[in-house]
């Protein structure tokens, strides 16, 4: 049984993803995206059972997105991991919005497509504070908090900088404003957030994220030694949010089209999670990382990890047991598939 791998530029694979990929389905066949003429040939030569896109959404070009289109249809029979036709509801921010926005289970922040930065400053609904940010970046980059009109208007000139450069790469780019959710914890001292991994029809695993209050983005880069006790605490409270939304988690991937994914989520004062965003391309680390977590490896979280392993292990087991242990987490990830396709 043959995997088809189809990939563009600079795409790697995570840490043991290929190995138990190859456990679960079977020998792997790689392409580049857009190879009509190699994807007939390896379909005539093998017996192909399914299809993993990994496009590098930093690579896609729209040129690129439409062969991808067409080789899309050449397996359009197959089972695939992350059906491309789909591939703008991860790209583009305001494709997932457009679709959660009507699923009444799943509440996202308010959010406006900026066309003209005039009208968008004259007219917008959202009030302050909200982010202006371009709709396929991650990591926070090309986002800009906004506390007041002063903020907007230095903020909009930042972003057309921003929204120009990249548009000349990716020509899916577009400028878009979202009501900025209060997600800060321990009487605001902290931002939190949570990535939580989707596979088929079961949530695999999630954690929480902390930033200093000061800094918006909460990313696991942000760990300091200091948040210890506190990071286990939301790892465990990222156990309980996953057990009280599975099924809407879940269908948030679903209703995108799609089947494996990171998934954003934040959770204002009262405990109401909302949705941000769908990454596929989440990162659990890769070969030349540092064991033993690949990813976390940040010296001072794995340190604080490795001191305080029973405590893990006892409050938030899906952290420690499927998060930080990789071949776990893609044998789960793989047989939670096959099950679906």
């Amino acid at each position: 049984m043959t995997v088809l791998n189809i990939t563009n530029a600079n795409t790697r694979w995570r840490v043991f993803e290929k190995e138990k990929l190859c456990d679960t389905f079977g020998d792997v066949v790689n392409l580049q995206i857009g190879d009509l003429k190699s994807t007939k040939k390896v379909l005539q030569e093998n017996d192909v059972k399914i299809v993993f896109w990994r496009p590098n959404s930093d690579e896609m070009t729209f040129a690129e997105y439409e062969a991808m289109q067409s080789q899309r249809q050449i397996l359009s029979n197959l089972p695939m991991i992350n059906d491309p036709k789909n591939y703008l509801n991860t790209h583009c921010k305001e494709y997932a919005f457009d679709i959660w926005s009507k699923i009444s289970k799943i509440t996202i922040p308010k959010y406006e497509i900026i066309n003209n930065d005039a009208t968008f400053s004259k007219d917008t609904s959202l009030g302050f504070p909200m982010l202006v940010r371009l709709n396929n970046e991650v990591t926070g980059r090309g986002s800009y908090l906004i506390k007041n009109i002063q903020d907007l208007q230095r903020g909009l000139f930042k972003l057309n900088n921003d929204f120009h450069y990249a548009k000349s790469k990716k020509s899916f780019t577009k400028k878009i404003a979202v009501q900025f959710i209060d997600a800060t914890k321990e009487s605001g001292k902290y931002n939190m957030s949570y990535r939580v991994i989707v596979a088929g029809n079961k949530v695999v695993t999630g954690y929480a994220r902390l930033s200093e209050a000061t800094d918006w983005v909460a990313i696991t880069g942000k760990f300091k030694y200091e948040m210890g006790e506190l990071f286990i605490k939301y790892q465990e409270r990222c156990n309980n949010m996953i057990e009280k939304n599975h099924d809407v988690i879940v269908e948030a991937v679903h209703s995108l089209g799609l089947n494996l994914q990171g998934v954003d989520i934040i959770e204002d004062q009262k405990g109401q999670i909302y949705f941000l965003e769908c990454q596929p391309g989440f990162s659990t680390g890769y070969s030349d990382w540092a064991p033993p977590f690949y990813n976390p490896y940040y010296p001072d979280l794995v340190r604080f990890i490795q001191e305080n392993k029973e405590e893990f292990q006892k409050r938030c087991p899906m952290y420690y047991n499927k998060w930080l242990n990789k071949e776990t987490l893609f044998a789960e990830i793989f047989t939670n598939l096959k099950e679906i396709l």
